[in-house]
């Protein structure tokens, strides 16, 4: 038997399609589902790096739930405690890569102090960016 040709059709979208993210990207250019809106912590980490650095491309994507059962974060609440941030600024031109990882720390330092227990940093100028 056959399967009529609008459901191959719709089985191979399925795969074509990119699937829903399971994190939040705050990029100014993505969509983001309702079901992945970020928390207060990750709009804060927005809010400071967009005002400080005006990137072109911003992207902080939330890890936390891969380490929701490690020692270390047993009893911690709130749950936003693990980030991957992208920024793409001229405000990192002329610098070594340990130089933009430090302005971003120096940044989001009351976010470290508070309950941001890592983070992940791709920290480039537009020009590399572009490569």
């Amino acid at each position: 038997m056959h399967r009529p040709l609008l459901d191959r059709s719709a089985s191979l979208l399925q795969l074509l399609l990119p699937r829903p993210a399971v994190s939040c990207s705050l990029s100014r250019r993505n969509f983001r589902p309702l079901s992945t809106m970020p928390g207060p912590l990750a709009t804060r980490m927005e809010e400071k790096l967009q005002k400080a650095l005006a990137p072109t491309f911003l992207e902080i994507i939330d890890d936390s739930a891969k380490h929701a059962g490690h020692a270390a974060m047993r009893g911690v609440k709130g749950g936003e405690t693990h980030f991957s941030v992208t920024a793409v600024s001229e405000a990192f031109a002329g610098m070594r890569p340990v130089q933009r990882h430090q302005k971003v720390y120096t940044i989001l330092d009351d976010e470290l102090k508070g309950g941001l227990h890592a983070l992940s940093l791709t920290t480039k100028t537009p020009a590399e960016y572009a490569k």
